[in-house]
Formats: C-alpha cells, sequence, structure tokens
C-alpha cells in the first residue's frame, strides 16, 4: 500500500514540529487574540443568562430577549458589517470590537458591585455584544 505525501514504504506521516508558522509573530499575535476572543465569547453566552437568572431571578421571558438582544443585530448588521469590514483595515476593527466587548461586559461586575445591577443593564450589555461580534467575526474571516 502506498504512503501518503511521498514518504518512505513502511514509516508514517508526522507533522512537522517547529515549522515556520510558530515563528511568526504575527500569526502568534492573531492565533492569541483569536483564541481568547473566542473563549471570551463562549463564557458570555453562557454567563449572561447564568446572571439574569441567578443574581436577578429572571424568568424565560426576560433570559429569551437577552438572548434576542444579542442575536438581533447579526440580522441588522450582517451585510453592513461586511461592506465595512472589507473597506478598512482588519486588525483595528477586530481589537476595537474586542475592546468594546470587553468595557460592555466589564461594567457588569462593577454595576453589581454597586448594587445597581438590572435586566436592563443586562439588556443594554447583550445588545452592545451583539453590535460588536458581527464586525470582529467579518473581520476575522477575510
Amino acid at each position: 500500500m502506498p504512503e501518503a505525501d511521498g514518504a518512505a514504504p513502511g514509516r508514517r506521516w508526522a507533522p512537522k514540529r517547529g515549522g515556520r508558522l510558530w515563528r511568526d509573530a504575527d500569526f502568534l499575535k492573531l492565533w492569541a487574540g483569536q483564541s481568547i476572543s473566542r473563549l471570551g465569547t463562549f463564557v458570555t453566552a453562557l454567563a449572561l443568562p447564568t446572571a439574569a437568572i441567578e443574581l436577578l431571578g429572571a424568568g424565560p421571558v426576560e433570559v429569551g430577549a437577552l438572548a434576542a438582544l444579542q442575536s438581533l443585530p447579526f440580522a441588522v448588521l450582517g451585510i453592513p458589517s461586511g461592506v465595512l469590514v472589507d473597506r478598512l483595515p482588519r486588525r483595528p476593527i477586530m481589537i476595537a470590537c474586542d475592546l468594546g466587548r470587553l468595557a460592555a461586559l466589564g461594567s457588569i461586575p462593577l454595576v453589581y458591585l454597586w448594587n445597581g445591577l438590572s435586566i436592563y443593564h443586562l439588556y443594554a450589555v447583550a445588545l452592545l455584544v451583539g453590535v460588536f461580534t458581527p464586525f470582529s467575526v467579518v473581520a476575522a474571516q477575510c
């Protein structure tokens, strides 16, 4: 049976370690930044409704509205975000969107510490996160 990729008979193909990609500083910055951003996105998808339920006693309607506000900007800003990202440098867009989401999400514990957290604040945060996300996603894919 012939071996794939021109490997010698009887030897298995193994990926090279320490290739050029791991020495490319720009790639490593992009990879690290996108990994952290994706992790934050997954944590937010779980933490935002959990905070509404546990801290504010939100019911199904409030949690559904929270999810809708976070998803609605994709429908409204999907095409415009693609047009804007296509005309501007992508790296500053990704950085600005990640910092915007960080600021919005970082406001939750600060407002909670001042005993001012309400479902309306979580709605505003969900909407802001939803607005920044399409731009970041489109910029990362181009």
